[in-house]
């Protein structure tokens, strides 16, 4: 009996270093994967950060000759069997349109 009492207590005592060694080892391990993944990590983001700034976005600027455009579209959905009755507003977004061109041209020159 005192030999099995005995028994047990190294085999407690030996479970017990076993688990202090593992845990000790669990430690190191993360600490080595978090030296390893952190640089990694924030390489990967730094990347991704860059091409998102790189990302084209193109410029927001108003739609030009919007309301003459829309005025053509009502009154040709309005006039769908007569549509030379848009002739004037038709007119108007041509007189618009070609007055953004000239101003475009200008300011590329």
């Amino acid at each position: 009996a005192a030999y099995q009492e005995g028994a047990t207590a190294v085999h407690a005592k030996m479970v017990e270093i076993f688990r202090n060694e593992q845990e000790s080892q669990n430690q190191e391990l993360t600490e080595l994967q978090d030296r390893v993944e952190h640089p990694a990590l924030d390489a990967v983001e730094a990347k991704v950060q860059r091409l998102h700034d790189r990302e084209y976005r193109a410029p927001t600027r108003d739609v030009p000759c919007a309301d003459e455009r829309a005025e053509c579209l009502r009154c040709y959905g309005e006039n769908a069997g007569n549509p030379l009755k848009c002739a004037e507003t038709v007119a108007a977004l041509d007189q618009c349109a070609q007055a953004v061109r000239r101003v475009h041209l200008e300011e590329a020159k």
